[in-house]
């Protein structure tokens, strides 16, 4: 859980450009390629749509994107790498978006920030990534698509400002269940329950 309290709603998005962050370590799981291409093709289609990348690169972990595709996003002119950030949460409230188009997640740390910010989300319909978005909140995509990605993308840029801040609402709304004083207290239930 997080501690709700900490995190702020952000309701300033913006209008006439479109700002899209993904925050993660550099694993191939987190679906760095997808976004990497998916931004790309968009850009190509709507030069107002900005695209980050926050996030660890470990060459010592087996699950590291490749040195290639990592020299490719560092010297990308569509998406900028902005390095490894203690602290996601000042990247996230300068996003319209967050992206992370997870092939799989225990549940997302960044996108129960995000939603606690108040910032709609596009994710994956993974365990760990569907279960914090909705048609209210968000824009799920296929795992591993790029192109569906992609498409989500531009469906989010094309969504007027009105509808991008209620998105922001429910997500704030929908997060509130994993404040960490709740989660704390059903384990508490479960350990009395049993006994421990």
């Amino acid at each position: 859980g997080i501690n709700f309290k900490e995190f702020h709603p952000i309701s300033n998005f913006n209008t006439k450009k479109k700002i899209f962050l993904m925050p993660a370590r550099l694993l191939i799981e987190k679906g760095i390629n997808e976004y990497y291409e998916a931004a790309k093709l968009a850009k190509k289609r709507n030069k107002n749509l900005f695209f980050y990348l926050v996030g660890d690169y470990n060459y010592e972990n087996k699950n590291t994107i490749s040195q290639l595709l990592f020299d490719k996003i560092k010297n990308a002119t569509h998406i900028k790498y902005l390095g490894y950030k203690k602290n996601i949460s000042q990247n996230i409230k300068i996003a319209d978006c967050v992206v992370l188009p997870s092939y799989r997640e225990g549940l997302s740390r960044s996108l129960l920030e995000a939603l606690a910010l108040g910032k709609p989300i596009i994710t994956t319909d993974v365990p760990g990534c569907k279960e914090l978005c909705s048609k209210k909140n968000g824009l799920i995509c296929k795992p591993k698509s790029i192109h569906d990605l992609f498409d989500k993308i531009i469906l989010f840029s094309e969504l007027n400002i009105k509808d991008i801040k209620n998105m922001g609402k429910e997500g704030r709304t929908l997060v509130k269940k994993y404040d960490v004083i709740k989660v704390i207290n059903k384990y508490n239930f479960v350990l009395k329950k049993l006994k421990i």
